[in-house]
């Protein structure tokens, strides 16, 4: 009976031995100087580099796996060395971390973003909120380490002069392209979704704002359009600048509506145009053609840079990064010097 007993408990243990080392399988481990031991571990990893694998739709080779680990190690390493140091990030340091990253979505999205919604967007990429906001927390102290590091240190010489300019542009001229481009103020009224009730009613709108435009009453007096029935704003008057290789644009009002809208005269009011989405009452405000761009050309549509300026601008975040690149790593050198890091490759192989 004992013999059974103590077999059992023999076989529990290795079962669930088994089980907490596949949900506790370790990738790394590693510690900085007196710091405590950090551990990254396989499932953990898995979804970071399931996210990587998303992102560039392929499949991460062995060794991919192994640099992408190293660079999670390097940052964790700086983290406990900034903190042996003294360093500490404040609340608003780490909010003005998040609002650059932030401002990276907005970007894409071409629209501001609230926290809320910044936190939603990331949720719905798999991306855990409070692990994100430890991540944010690591680089804003990261980057006051290597500030702290570098502090007294010569700068590079960001000098930039006319042949660096010329031989960038000689480079590089295949870039320095306007594509064909509209300036447009149209009055836009969203038809899909509506009720058929409904999308007469805009109709009926449409047509009623194009004859109070053509008798001379203003876009602005229609910044908000809406519908008896629907209290919901269905239109407003935009202001955009539209690109004519935009395929995104293409597809989501339709190619035919597209292109007619690009053949509309600079000044004249068009009649009411149907898209995919709704009803158009357009009126171009400015045309670009299509034109190789020399280096005193200015860039448009916006027309505040020249071709020259940009360029400049170009190299001397070039070399900036250059610098600060060099900086990280021979700081990452020195960290690991008083570093203890252990791999365990045959956990990267799945």
């Amino acid at each position: 009976m004992k013999k059974k007993t103590l077999l059992m408990i023999c076989l529990i243990l290795i079962v669930t031995g088994t089980l907490f080392a596949q949900i506790d399988k370790a990738v790394a481990r590693f510690k900085y100087s007196t710091s405590n031991t950090e551990v990254i571990y396989l499932n953990k990893f898995k979804d970071q580099i399931q996210a990587v694998e998303s992102q560039y739709k392929r499949v991460l080779t062995v060794e991919e796996r192994k640099q992408l680990l190293e660079q999670l190690i390097d940052e964790k390493l700086m983290a406990q060395a900034a903190k042996e140091a003294g360093i500490v990030v404040t609340e608003t340091e780490i909010e003005n971390k998040l609002n650059q990253v932030k401002s990276l979505i907005e970007m894409q999205y071409k629209q501001k973003i609230s926290n809320d919604d910044f936190k939603k967007i990331l949720e719905s990429k798999g991306t855990d909120w409070d692990e994100f906001m430890e991540q944010i927390r690591v680089s804003a102290l990261n980057e006051k380490y290597k500030m702290s590091q570098n502090q007294g240190n010569p700068k590079k010489s960001t000098e930039i002069t006319k042949a660096d300019v010329e031989e960038y542009y000689n480079e590089n001229r295949q870039l320095f392209v306007s594509q064909e481009m509209i300036k447009i103020k149209q009055i836009f009224i969203i038809t899909k979704g509506l009720t058929e009730e409904q999308k007469t009613e805009a109709e009926n709108k449409a047509y009623e704002i194009e004859k109070a435009l053509k008798s001379g009453v203003s876009f602005d007096d229609y910044n908000k359009i809406y519908l008896t029935a629907n209290p919901k704003e269905v239109g407003a008057t935009v202001i955009e600048t539209w690109t004519r290789n935009d395929e995104s644009r293409k597809i989501t009002y339709g190619k035919d509506f597209y292109n007619s809208v690009f053949k509309l005269e600079k000044g004249v009011l068009s009649k009411v145009l149907e898209s995919e989405l709704g009803l158009h009452i357009i009126q171009v405000l400015e045309k670009y053609p299509f034109k190789i761009l020399e280096l005193d050309n200015m860039i448009p549509p916006t027309n505040v840079l020249s071709v020259r300026q940009q360029i400049e601008t170009a190299i001397k975040q070039q070399r900036e990064m250059e610098t600060y690149q060099a900086i990280t790593d021979k700081l990452v050198s020195q960290i690991k010097t008083k570093s203890d890091i252990k791999i365990f490759e045959e956990n990267l192989q799945w």
